[in-house]
């Protein structure tokens, strides 16, 4: 399941051990969404998200199949599937 591998790219390029993501109830706010900067103990989330958005953005792995990440509201990580992966999985 997509879902479950975005969880585990996530994880693996952030080094973190758990990642929630849910689908946003206002499509405009992407296929995917974590506030996964928001559990991170001690650190400000939007600036975390930021540094988070930067490292998963370089990922080559995700790349494959997500064309757009970024950082809403207080530290929300908003994930948008490309064109070409939802094509090529019809």
């Amino acid at each position: 399941m997509l879902k479950n591998k975005l969880a585990s790219d996530i994880k693996r390029v952030l080094g973190v051990s758990e990642v929630a993501l849910f689908v946003p109830e206002i499509s405009e706010h992407g296929d995917f969404s974590t506030n996964v900067a928001m559990q991170q103990k001690g650190k400000n989330p939007r600036e975390t998200a930021n540094d988070f958005v930067g490292k998963l953005s370089k990922d080559k792995t995700i790349q494959k199949y997500i064309s757009k990440i970024e950082v809403a509201g207080p530290g929300f990580i908003n994930f948008w599937l490309s064109d070409k992966y939802l094509l090529d999985n019809l």
